[in-house]
């Protein structure tokens, strides 16, 4: 959904560039975007369009959207815009770029934790590693795991602890983030 945005930004701009009525740049944008964010668009610009208030349609999209942050951003800038006057095309612009490197940001972050998500993963998928390996010596750890008593108290922790350091490990990497 943020590339979508970032492509109606970039269409949105253009147009107020160029001398469009903001409504009417909202509706090409609308238009040029497929998908979510022009549907979004669409119901900003019909709104407008009535007569309601931009600002409270964007920020109406920001509560449906997946990127409810990007949306909220443009509504302050369009907030800006009619309380105090200034160029709705250099805000809008503004928005644009911020968004852009807000993205780049997140890709070069997302990219860093790459590691630390496959050593998280890795290091849950070892007591399978360990199973395998005792099967392959010619022990009988399945048997022992899945026989009940002791054996399954310990399949269930295991499995319960496996489970947690992954929920953890997530948490950890995704916090990164925000």
């Amino acid at each position: 959904e943020a590339t979508a945005l970032h492509g109606a930004l970039e269409v949105l701009v253009s147009e107020l560039r160029v001398g469009a009525h903001p409504v009417a740049a909202i509706s090409t944008a609308s238009r040029e975007i497929e998908g979510r964010v022009g549907e979004s668009f669409g119901a900003v610009a019909a709104r407008a369009l009535l007569g309601a208030d931009v600002v409270a349609g964007l920020r109406a999209e920001s509560r449906r959207s997946l990127v409810p942050g990007h949306w909220e951003r443009l509504a302050v800038c369009w907030q800006l815009a009619q309380q105090h006057g200034l160029a709705i095309a250099s805000l809008m612009q503004a928005a644009h770029r911020d968004l852009a490197e807000r993205e780049r940001f997140r890709s070069r972050v997302d990219a860093g934790m790459a590691g630390a998500r496959t050593t998280g993963n890795l290091l849950a998928g070892l007591p399978v590693l360990g199973v395998l390996l005792g099967c392959a010596i010619g022990a009988d750890p399945l048997g022992f795991l899945f026989s009940g008593g002791a054996g399954g108290w310990l399949l269930w922790a295991g499995s319960v602890l496996i489970g947690a350091g992954l929920l953890w490990s997530d948490r950890i990497t995704a916090s990164v983030l925000t």
